[in-house]
């Protein structure tokens, strides 16, 4: 039921899984199973409803398992990958380059900045 933290690991039968552990106003203790949706119990002391929980889960699992499928992810696409290159054999590339330095420097001379080599 309650696991302690120096025997986490050391049942090969069984895996710890988080329950939260809340105590309302009138009294009354509530376990929730953190991991799985729909498994919440309550019970008159944090003993009560720890076991009630576990007695929860145990019977669900009593006629099935827990099984793990590797389900393929998606594929992700870099977005900047469909322009890249774009610009290579652009003949006003260096002039565009030019412009965005002499800019830059335009802005730091404004602020008082003082870079030496401001090349992009």
């Amino acid at each position: 039921m309650t696991v302690a933290p120096s025997t986490i690991g050391t049942d090969p039968t069984s895996s710890p899984t988080p329950v939260l552990v809340t105590q309302r106003a009138d009294r009354v203790w509530i376990a929730k199973l953190l991991t799985w949706a729909g498994f919440s119990v309550e019970g008159n002391s944090r003993e009560d409803a720890l076991s009630k929980l576990d007695q929860q889960v145990k019977a669900q699992l009593a006629d099935g398992e827990i099984a793990y499928l590797d389900l393929p992810l998606a594929p992700t696409k870099n977005p900047w990958l469909a322009i890249a290159g774009k610009y290579q054999d652009d003949p006003n590339w260096e002039e565009y380059q030019t412009a965005i330095a002499e800019a830059r420097q335009a802005a730091n001379a404004i602020e008082g900045i003082e870079l030496e080599g401001d090349t992009i």
